[in-house]
Formats: C-alpha cells, structure tokens, sequence
C-alpha cells in the first residue's frame, strides 16, 4: 500500500482482496455497516468516521496510524504541508 499517494478507496478495495475478502459485502458484514457505505468509500464517494476507519484498518490488518491519517489528509489537504 502506497499511503502517500493511493486514496481511502483504492487502499480499502486492494486491502480487501488481498486479504481474500471478494466482495464488498462481506467487508460490511464485518465491519456491520450497510454494503453501499462500503462501496461509496471504496469509490471515494464518502470518507469513514475516525472509528470506522479504525476498524477498517483492523478488519483488514492495516496500519491503523497510516490510514486514519490519510482519512484526514484526504479531508483536510494542508495537513500534506504541514508535515512535509
């Protein structure tokens, strides 16, 4: 995974599948969320919570710190500058 220039979505489908999950869904029965919540963050329609997204990273053996910053660096760009 390519934290400093892949998006939320592409990390969170690639993630998926490597981990042999082939189907939105069953990353959302996991995570217990509707399948569409899913399929929006993975086409970077929607960003997750903060604790969603640690639990993404768990479900899906991300590093927690490296995704939940880059939830935030999606949301909040001039974070990329400040820590350059």
């Amino acid at each position: 995974m390519d934290y400093q220039r892949d998006s939320v979505g592409r990390i969170v489908t690639e993630a998926r599948k490597e981990r042999g999950l082939k189907t939105q869904s069953e990353l959302a029965s996991r995570l217990k969320v509707d399948p569409v919540y899913v399929c929006n963050i993975e086409r970077n329609r929607q960003l997750p919570s903060i604790e969603l997204g640690a639990q993404i990273a768990k479900a899906l053996s991300l590093d927690p710190r490296e995704f939940i910053f880059l939830m935030l660096r999606t949301k909040y760009p001039q974070l990329s500058e400040i820590f350059r």
